[in-house]
């Protein structure tokens, strides 16, 4: 495996684990005056915040075209876009439009979600979009996944399944609020005895 890709797979890890720590300590603040304190809640603006830090990844694409404005193969491709018409460039903005929709809909009930879980099970759950994936890979593109990539699906299920049944299991059933006695970033070991239903005798 190249280095390069270690060093993309590490940082999308370290980010990805910081955005949905950050997320949780944002839902876990108490906002409003004194005497009205309420947890913050506002999942569009959660998702907001993300899509417009994830648009400043275009700044260097935006960069780098002005820098090349004049080269040859950029004036090529300017000429062969305005051959083409308004109309083609309005249909190439559009193709994206529906992904972007879905994709921030998802976010917000995603952050919708997390209000209800712990950090950790958030995170284990939304890494099963991977077995979407390859399913709609295998299905809609024909294309062939290799035993590897079987092999990481099913780690990858069983690792969500474990998460979540300790989560249900060992989540209160009247309150969105993890249970106290645990750190509200992580679920209680899916081992450890389940919280008794009544108080223990004197």
């Amino acid at each position: 495996m190249e280095k390069r890709v270690v060093i993309l797979a590490t940082l999308m890890l370290f980010t990805g684990t910081i955005n949905t720590i950050t997320t949780k300590f944002q839902d876990m603040i108490l906002v409003g005056p004194a005497g009205d304190k309420h947890e913050f809640r506002h999942p569009a603006v959660q998702s907001a915040a993300m899509f417009f830090g994830e648009s400043l990844c275009l700044l260097p694409h935006i960069i780098q075209e002005w820098r090349k404005f004049n080269h040859k193969s950029r004036i090529r491709r300017r000429a062969e876009h305005r051959a083409r018409g308004l109309r083609w460039r309005i249909t190439r903005l559009l193709i994206f439009l529906l992904p972007a929709l879905c994709d921030s809909v998802a976010t917000t009930l995603l952050n919708v979600g997390l209000f209800y879980t712990y950090a950790s099970t958030y995170q284990m759950l939304r890494g099963t979009l991977v077995l979407w994936a390859g399913a709609f890979t295998v299905l809609v593109l024909r294309r062939r996944l290799y035993i590897q990539h079987w092999t990481g699906m099913v780690f990858i299920a069983g690792g969500a399944a474990l998460v979540g049944a300790a989560s249900i299991i060992y989540s209160p059933s009247n309150s969105p609020k993890p249970h106290h006695p645990h750190h509200p970033l992580f679920p209680p070991p899916p081992f450890s005895s389940p919280p008794l239903p009544f108080p223990p005798p004197p």
